[in-house]
């Protein structure tokens, strides 16, 4: 299941309220350098020639001269352009190589291409550098959730929170973790630390959601999901929760609500004829 940086049911539930599919941004990005010329004018008013000083232009070191890698690779990485963001920040460790946040952002775009152990391992590198750097430890409990190793991730998600208690995905993550191995009533705990911090934070708010369904209480659940969506997307939205449960009768039914509220809305209509034509399994 996730989005943002987290894998988690938000992403699935949006854009199944959305698009039903994911629309990535093309963006093309260059990067100049500007040139600044000065003339040095002839006097006019005599006829003998006249040499005036001026200063020497410093020349630029070639530090300056070069690109702010690391600075266009966070830029990159907030666009979803991994893989060029990764060559940026290889060009960046040159001058960067003592910091942990270069290689805590190698580790966010290994792990977003799937590539776990270089992940893990760089993860583990910010971490040997900065001790106290709490990204880092949430990083690499999302790359050992995605590798099943789910303790480990916990472990790693409960450091991070207590280095950064004011982190509101901290708790949402190591909420999630615990929805992994199926236990939506600890998950629920971590959520509501997650809101507590961050009352309007949506992955936090749909995962919270998620767990109520997990759990039978449907009043609840729509409940949440209304706090930040239109009646019709609430529907919508807990008719996916539920056909990722594998409940198609409810999921059908809250489609139907969705529809009877709305009934141009596409994504509601197109996941009511998926869940027709479906026999078994949980798409995604």
């Amino acid at each position: 299941m996730k989005r943002a940086f987290r894998l988690s049911v938000l992403t699935m539930v949006k854009e199944a309220a959305r698009a039903g599919a994911v629309a990535h941004l093309c963006m093309a990005l260059s990067m100049g350098a500007v040139a600044g010329c000065a003339g040095v004018g002839r006097r006019a008013d005599t006829d003998l020639p006249v040499t005036e000083k001026t200063s020497p232009v410093p020349e630029k070191r070639a530090s300056e001269l070069r690109p702010n890698y690391l600075a266009l690779a966070e830029e990159l990485i907030g666009r979803g352009f991994y893989q060029v963001a990764l060559a940026n920040l290889k060009e960046a460790e040159a001058g960067h190589a003592d910091e942990a946040r270069l290689y805590f952002l190698m580790g966010v775009c290994q792990r977003e291409l799937g590539r776990y152990r270089q992940a893990e391992r760089n993860f583990k590198r910010a971490i040997a550098l900065d001790r106290g750097f709490a990204p880092a430890y949430d990083g690499l409990g999302l790359v050992f959730d995605m590798k099943r190793e789910h303790e480990k991730a916990r472990a790693a998600y409960r450091k991070a929170i207590s280095i950064n208690p004011a982190r509101a995905d901290f708790y949402n993550n190591l909420g999630y973790s615990l929805l992994l191995s199926d236990d939506p009533l600890g998950a629920k705990g971590y959520f509501a630390k997650a809101l507590a911090v961050s009352p309007e934070f949506e992955k936090a708010l749909n995962n919270m959601a998620l767990c109520h369904v997990m759990l039978g209480e449907h009043k609840e659940a729509l409940g949440t999901l209304k706090k930040i969506y239109s009646l019709d997307i609430a529907y919508n939205n807990l008719g996916v929760m539920y056909y990722l449960e594998q409940d198609w009768d409810k999921a059908r039914a809250m489609y139907g609500k969705a529809l009877e509220i709305n009934p141009g809305f596409r994504s509601a209509a197109r996941n009511l004829a998926l869940l027709r034509t479906r026999k078994k399994g949980v798409g995604r």
